[in-house]
Parts: C-alpha cells; structure tokens; sequence
C-alpha cells in the first residue's frame, strides 16, 4: 500500500501555504514533518488524507488517484487525526473509539467480534481502557486526546496520519504513543506524523521531512536532517542533536537574532 503527493501545492486565502511538495510513503515507516508554525504541516497531512484538494501536483492511493477513491474506501485506508481535539457529543469513552470501525459497518448493523476487537486493543494501547464507560466530556484534555487517538487507531488502516498526536500529553504516554507507532511501522502500516517535538522525531522516525514556508527543505535520515545547520534554516533556533545514553535527542538552545 502507498500514499504519494507529487509537486503538490495548496493557496488557502490568497496566500500559497504549500508550493511543489512531493513525499512518497512507503509502507513499514515513520515519517516525521516538521517545520515551524505556518510551515505547512498541517495542511500537507489534510491534503493527503483527501480534505483538502491541491491546487496543482496530484495525491495517489495504491496508483489510483486520492479523488478516484469513495469516501468510504479511503477510510478504510487512511486514518486522520486531525490537530483539533474537539468531540461534538457526550458520548461515552468506548463509543467514541468506536466511531473508528463506521467504515466498515452499515449504517444501522452491530459491531462485529472484529470490531469489537479492534476498540479493545486501541482502548488498551492509549491506556484508556478504565476509562471505556465514562463521558467524554469528563476527562482531562490529555486523556481526551488519548481517546482520539485510540479513535483513529481503531479505525485499522493501512495508513496513519497524526498532527501534533501528543499534544496535550503527558510524557509517558508521549512515549508510550511513539513506541505503539513504531509497532504499527513493523507490522506493515505507514505513519505520517507532524510534530514539534524534535527529540520523538529523532528517536523514533525513519525519516523526517522539513518544511519551511510551505516549501520542502529536506528529507531523509533524522541523524541526516536534524542537523544544526538545517534547524537554524527551519526555526530560526541554535540548536544540538546529540544522544543521551545512545538516545537521540534535540535540544532547541536559544532563538537566532
């Protein structure tokens, strides 16, 4: 299964925020986008999930183009969770997960045991499981991201795209999230995650993609890319990546005047 964008670019109110971007996914990988505000990077994972059509360049699915694909069969394919953690009704923990497996259930019929089987593990792989029965609207912000999350990995498809999915949480289910990502690139599937936590992107992706004003401007290896020189260009920061106990790590040192 692949997800490729070619030359794609994107003006949103008068102002170009995508400009000939290419990016191939390939499965059994991570791949990390970051950039600073404004970059792109949201706007890059909406056009590859198909909601928002690009100006120019081309979005293809498994070599059918995005816009060739139902609604429903691109669900079945690509997962989005988008940056926004809003849920519209108090519903209940597990009913929100379930949200995930619409895709591949008529309208009125019941779950089946794969359904069912699928909320189980997401509930239990976000560590929101003791909280199946409560109310949405009663949780912490973290926990309710955790809960969105567990949504979009229920959800089962072949390709998984998060922007900012740890936003909002604490660092060990941060963790515990990036690990779970990385299971998922080893059982076959694709991530495509924005992000601004520089050091999960060195740990954990295959590769990373930097944007800068809607442009490309680097792709490949973090041990390649997140280098000093490129992330004074990207964010306007001196910055070291270096290991800690054979853990990568970025660490943002001061703004550049």
């Amino acid at each position: 299964m692949s997800l490729t964008a070619t030359s794609v670019g994107v003006v949103l109110g008068g102002s170009r925020v995508l400009d000939s971007v290419d990016l191939a996914l390939a499965a059994g990988e991570i791949v990390a986008v970051v950039g600073a505000n404004g970059a792109g990077k949201s706007t890059l994972l909406k056009v590859m999930a198909g909601l928002v059509a690009p100006d120019a360049g081309a979005v293809v699915l498994d070599e059918r183009p995005l816009g060739a694909w139902s609604a429903r069969e691109r669900a079945q394919r690509i997962a989005f969770l988008p940056q926004e953690r809003r849920v519209a009704w108090a519903m209940s923990v597990r009913s929100v997960v379930a949200l995930g497996r619409l895709p591949y259930r008529s309208r009125l019929g019941p779950r089946r045991a794969e359904d069912e089987a699928a909320i189980a593990q997401a509930l239990a792989a976000m560590d929101v499981a003791g909280l199946a029965e409560r109310s949405v609207d009663a949780l912490s912000g973290g926990e309710r991201a955790r809960v969105l999350i567990a949504r979009a990995l229920a959800q089962g498809a072949g390709q998984l795209l998060a922007d900012e999915p740890t936003a909002g949480l604490d660092p060990a289910h941060a963790l515990r999230l990036f690990a779970h990502l990385r299971q998922l690139a080893g059982a076959g599937r694709s991530v495509l995650v924005a992000t601004h936590d520089l050091s999960l992107a060195a740990r954990y992706a295959h590769r990373v993609l930097v944007l800068a004003a809607g442009r490309r401007l680097a792709l490949g290896p973090p041990s390649q890319v997140l280098t000093a020189e490129l992330l004074a260009l990207a964010f306007g920061v001196r910055a070291v990546h270096t290991t800690i106990g054979q853990v990568p790590v970025v660490v943002p040192l001061e703004p550049l005047t």
